[in-house]
Order: structure tokens, then sequence, then C-alpha cells
């Protein structure tokens, strides 16, 4: 992994990963038990995106986090900003 690649530490893709490992899956595992595309799992590991709330949910149920690991993960995605909004009127 590049340097500027690296995910941060604390962040949301540094703990992702790290309970990744704990758990013995590649990112191809978690990603298929969790219903995500690899490179989605990759993005969020890598802090090129943040996660949506139902994504944190699932990953955490396919990682079988415990209730204090979960609540680390969620607490690490943050809030999620919402897309900004058109300002061009609808077309009719």
């Amino acid at each position: 992994m590049r340097e500027a690649e690296a995910p941060r530490r604390g962040s949301f893709g540094d703990l992702l990963s790290r309970f990744r490992a704990s758990a013995g899956l590649t990112q191809e595992e978690l990603a298929e038990r969790a219903k995500l595309s690899v490179r989605g799992v990759r993005y969020l590991e890598q802090g090129l995106r943040r996660p949506y709330r139902d994504t944190v949910q699932r990953l955490a149920r396919a990682l079988a986090l415990p209730p204090e690991q979960h609540q680390a993960l969620v607490a690490a995605a943050g809030p999620r900003r919402r897309a900004p909004r058109c300002r061009h009127p609808p077309v009719r």
C-alpha cells in the first residue's frame, strides 16, 4: 500500500481493516458476507469513501462484532453528510 493510500490511525478504514483481519477474512470474503462489492470494501478500508449507516450495520453483522466493537465501528464512521441538492429546477 502506498503512503498516500494508508488509512489514518483511528479512522473507519483502519478499524474496519483491523476487525476484518482479526476475523481472518479477506476483503472478498467480507464483501460477500456483507453483500457489498469488493471495490466498496477496499475503498472504505483505504479511506476513499465514507460508509452509509446501513453499510456499517451490514459490515458489523458480517464480522460478527461484539457490541463494544460494533459501537466503535459506528462511532468511527461518523455522521454521513448528505449529497448536495441539485440547484436546477426539475425538468418537466
